[in-house]
């Protein structure tokens, strides 16, 4: 029996020596060289292609394409920067959540949120409250205005009464 309570002793102590060298492993990300890195990313990897020497672009062939190229610029600049890679774990998702390589893709933005019950919209008097969130006033439908974005078809964004741009719907 008192050699079961050691061994869980000895356990949990080297439960907690683990748990500590990991914390302590938890990488600073400076967010300047964070900054570079990601500048320097979008420049290794343009969402329109890569130069092609002669001042042009060569399109990228497909959407993988243009993922592959940002997850090796990525391990590529972190180390360039000074950062761990984790840093930098948002990038690849987000290239992933792009238009970039896709030929008939736009990333929309879609707006919503209605004010309900208020008398008096407009008069600069908050009665009324959002649909989007019970508990926020509002005079206005602008006033409970949400942006959202996603990548989809020019069709779609159209039905969608969205505003329609090239790139990315994260910032990474």
């Amino acid at each position: 029996m008192k050699k079961t309570g050691w061994i869980s002793a000895l356990s949990f102590f080297t439960l907690l020596a683990v748990a500590g060298v990991a914390a302590a492993a938890q990488p600073s990300c400076d967010e300047t060289a964070v900054a570079s890195a990601k500048a320097a990313i979008v420049a290794d990897c343009p969402c329109a292609g890569l130069p092609d020497g002669n001042s042009g672009t060569v399109p990228w062939k497909n959407h993988g394409q243009y993922v592959r190229c940002v997850t090796k610029a990525k391990k590529t600049e972190a180390l360039n920067a000074g950062v761990a890679r984790q840093c930098l774990k948002g990038v690849v998702p987000c290239a992933a959540n792009s238009t970039c390589g896709k030929s008939s893709a736009v990333a929309c933005v879609t707006t919503s949120g209605t004010c309900l019950n208020d008398l008096n919209p407009g008069d600069a008097v908050a009665a009324g409250t959002c649909d989007n969130d019970s508990t926020k006033a509002c005079d206005t439908d602008a006033d409970c205005s949400v942006a959202s974005c996603s990548v989809m078809s020019p069709d779609e964004c159209t039905l969608a009464v969205g505003s329609a741009a090239v790139g990315t719907c994260c910032s990474q």
